[in-house]
């Protein structure tokens, strides 16, 4: 189970600095090991574990950006700024941008937006937020460009004469044609034969009403302080990013106060700043003869950084599944050995059978997200694949199924009943 899914701890978050973690951390290990060569009870022990709280500010700034958007009308919209120039519109705009950062109510409104989030806005970088405010709106008067401010533009129709073409006659025969009474043409009835047609972008006025709409966004920035960080936190920080705060990982505080424009960060118009604190433990188990370290990370106890140990012991069921992917030997055969040879294997197999490849593989990858590389899993369930593949006819599938069964129940056995005879049950928290 990775760390961003290991379930809820079922207790009061004021309580959580006082949980023996180290216990956690046992029965993860225990639990990887169950049915995989290893009896969960006798060969797997916590030699040592130290645990620090590690505590840390993290800010997320917020920059103003702005678009603009244009559009020419006739009609004066409410609402707006007038100004004569562009000149004026940047200055006038640029003191209306001042006042929306400086003032209290749109700032509120901003943080109480961000707050109301799952996330808090933690780990929120290179991200716009719109601000719930209406778009500044400025006009300026400006020519026609539509009829270069002379409120009237050519008749298409009739090409500017008043008049058109005979649509009976065509102009050819204009003596005959009753429609035209031998002109060869008609009257425009678009511009009335005054050729020109009033402009609709102006409604002939000769001016426009050209709007400037500026909607304003916060562009956010987010930054952690590094330098208390023990380096090997550092990657999971960034993994997790806003799942550490979502899926409590680790507990926060967040500012109460908005910090507007400093000297030092001018770009920012507000800052929040949150204080991280989650436990940080360093671990060694002993599974067999062998020392396997391990870290523990956040209130969710997520083991990290354990080698994958049980890669060497899996060699030798692998190597049966491969060797019937490759088609040598009694193909049935090398697949029931190696079912009951380990769990894993037994998951693989059956899995693969029944639930197919690509299902196996992530649950696997969930399972044994720890003691085991994830390119391990990906060709132990290709091989698998592959084997039973090679096993076409309908009385070979239905004979390995059947060959399966005991190997499964013996495995539930061992991993539900002998394993966890003569202990406290600890309810398992897996990566």
């Amino acid at each position: 189970m990775s760390e961003e899914d290991t379930p809820q701890l079922d207790i009061d978050p004021t309580e959580m600095d006082f949980v023996d973690r180290s216990e956690i951390a046992l029965q993860k290990m225990r639990d990887v090991v169950k049915g995989n060569f290893f009896h969960p009870l006798t060969d797997v022990e916590l030699i040592s574990y130290e645990e620090v709280f590690l505590e840390f500010e993290a800010q997320l700034h917020l920059k103003l950006h702005t678009e603009r958007s244009e559009k020419f009308t006739a009609t004066m919209p409410p609402g707006v700024f007038k100004v004569n120039s562009a000149t004026e519109l940047d200055n006038k705009c640029d003191k209306e941008i001042e006042k929306v950062t400086t003032a209290e109510a749109p700032l509120e409104a901003l943080k109480e937006e961000i707050f109301k989030r799952e996330d808090k806005g933690y780990f929120w970088n290179n991200e716009r937020l719109k601000l719930s405010l209406n778009p500044i709106s400025f006009l300026r008067e400006e020519p026609c460009q539509e009829c270069r401010g002379q409120k009237y533009k050519e008749c298409k129709d009739c090409g500017g004469r008043g008049h058109i073409r005979c649509a009976v006659c065509g102009g050819n025969n204009p003596k005959q044609c009753g429609s035209c009474k031998g002109k060869g043409e008609k009257q425009c009835i678009k511009c009335a034969t005054k050729g020109k047609r009033e402009c609709h972008q102006c409604r002939a006025i000769g001016r426009v009403n050209h709007i400037t709409m500026v909607q304003l966004f916060a562009e956010t920035r987010f930054s952690y302080n590094k330098e208390d960080i023990p380096e090997v936190a550092i990657p999971v920080i960034e993994r997790l990013a806003e799942k550490l705060l979502t899926k409590g990982h680790a507990m926060y505080a967040l500012s109460d106060d908005i910090k507007a424009k400093t000297k030092d960060d001018s770009e920012s118009f507000m800052t929040i700043t949150y204080e991280i604190k989650l436990p940080l433990g360093d671990a060694i188990f002993r599974v067999g003869d062998e020392k396997i370290p391990a870290l523990l990370f956040g209130y969710k106890s997520a083991l990290l950084d354990v080698p994958p140990f049980l890669e060497r012991y899996m060699l030798g069921p692998f190597n049966e599944i491969r060797e019937a992917a490759l088609g040598q030997g009694h193909i049935p055969t090398k697949i029931r050995a190696a079912t009951f040879q380990t769990r894993l294997t037994n998951e693989a197999v059956v899995g693969v059978a029944t639930q197919g490849a690509g299902v196996t593989e992530r649950k696997l990858k969930h399972d044994y997200s720890i003691a085991l590389e994830p390119q391990f899993i990906h060709n132990l369930v290709k091989a698998t694949r592959i084997a039973l593949d090679k096993m076409m006819t309908k009385p070979q599938m239905i004979g390995l199924m059947f060959g399966l069964i005991p190997s499964f129940i013996l495995t539930l056995i061992y991993v539900f009943v002998l394993s966890g005879s003569g202990t406290n049950e600890v309810e398992p928290f897996r990566l």
